[in-house]
């Protein structure tokens, strides 16, 4: 399968969202138990304690834009190594956390979208709220009977280290803890819940200098992909919360901690995925192409960057066909060939993968997205998604501060 060049593929095994729990455990003192990073990136030493940090949606691009107004970023990235990495296919928050806290890449954890069709269940589910896609409410797909781990079984970062003996914490929103997509992603942590950027920061610091070592903790911070949704990318409102995020995690964190324990301390700040403006004259709507539609099986899966379609019995050549007309908008291939060829990640698929990226798959192209039926318009319209494979999606930063 040749990549078109205006898409970036996941480097799997390389510069990697992926590799990074494989260089957690290293640096921790463990085998890596997977992948791991490229030598260079993270110093080839033992810490008793690592720090990671998630910005959600802080793209390689979207950092760079705004270094020279946020003087505390400005001063990470000097004193601390710096590397692009790639988030993985696709680049929603339910695949990468996913592969971020396990070290698999999405063919291989199965959680492939925002939006899958789970066939063991027979639905179309909407994995952030782990509910029916269709329908309202949250948690419609666990029960006492089924966990959100028995549709997801992947073993985390966190597990791995307890087993070893190596204590851990993870960071994040109250009302975010507890929720099914945080259960496969924290299982093994003890959770801590905040609520705002600034517990977030004094609670690290004071995790990492009265915590029980050897210690691991992750925090999450979700107000950038919040903001850049509602504002877009590079906007002024998420400008001002990198700046006032990254003082706080300078001045309540990383500049309050006593010398001895910065030494003994790797600290690894990281993104999920970026964002790209998003416009609706390169929308693809169904609503407008009846004859897309009726060559569909069901509505589409994944999201509106990266689309699963599902032909109807004998009908995916004629649909494939019929996408030509939008190859501006869309990278088409086949799920078949997507899967062979690495796009999502190129250990042991899990079993229920290749049913859940459908027939064909859509990469958007610049600001494209394609639109299911919509009962009605949302009441706040995207202005930025994610979810695709173009740059600012793709690529984001490594802020690696610790000293060897």
């Amino acid at each position: 399968m040749s990549f078109p060049a205006d898409l970036v593929m996941p480097d799997y095994g390389g510069r990697c969202l992926t590799g990074v729990a494989g260089s957690v455990r290293r640096a921790l003192g463990l085998p890596p138990g997977g992948p791991t990073l490229p030598d260079g990136l993270i110093p080839d030493c033992t810490f008793d304690c690592v720090v990671l940090v998630v910005v959600d949606a802080l793209g390689h691009a979207q950092m760079e834009a705004h270094r020279a107004a946020a003087p505390a970023l400005a001063r990470m990235l000097a004193r601390g190594r710096v590397a692009t990495l790639t988030s993985v296919l696709p680049t929603t928050t339910t695949a990468a956390l996913t592969s971020l806290f396990t070290g698999l890449a999405p063919g291989e954890h199965g959680m492939l979208g925002h939006t899958l069709y789970l066939r063991e269940l027979g639905i179309l589910a909407d994995l952030l709220r782990f509910h029916p896609a269709r329908l309202p409410g949250r948690g419609g797909l666990v029960s006492g009977e089924t966990s959100a781990r028995d549709l997801f079984p992947v073993a985390t970062l966190f597990q791995a280290l307890s087993a070893a003996g190596i204590h851990t914490r993870a960071l994040m929103r109250r009302d975010l803890i507890g929720t099914p997509l945080s259960d496969i992603h924290l299982a093994g942590a003890t959770r801590v819940p905040i609520a705002a950027a600034s517990d977030l920061c004094v609670g690290l610091r004071r995790l990492v200098e009265q915590g029980p070592r050897p210690l691991f903790v992750s925090a999450y911070r979700e107000a950038v992909d919040a903001l850049a949704h509602v504002y877009g990318p590079g906007s002024e409102e998420e400008a001002a919360e990198v700046r006032a995020f990254f003082a706080l995690l300078e001045g309540e964190f990383l500049d309050a901690l006593r010398p001895e324990t910065r030494r003994n301390t790797l600290i690894l700040i990281t993104a999920d995925h970026g964002q790209v403006h998003t416009r609706d004259a390169e929308a693809v709507r169904l609503d407008e192409h009846p004859h897309l539609a009726a060559r569909l099986l069901m509505p589409p899966a994944g999201d509106r960057r990266t689309s699963y379609l599902y032909a109807r019995t004998e009908a995916l050549e004629t649909l494939e066909r019929d996408l030509a007309a939008f190859t501006d908008r869309f990278h088409v291939v086949r799920a078949t060939d997507a899967l062979a060829d690495g796009l999502f990640g190129r250990g042991p698929l899990a079993a229920e993968a290749p049913a859940r990226v459908g027939d064909l798959v859509l990469l958007a192209r610049g600001g494209a997205t394609l639109v299911g039926h919509e009962k009605s318009p949302p009441a706040t319209p995207m202005v930025g998604r994610h979810g695709g494979a173009s740059a600012a999606e793709m690529e984001v930063p490594l802020i690696v501060i610790g000293d060897p």
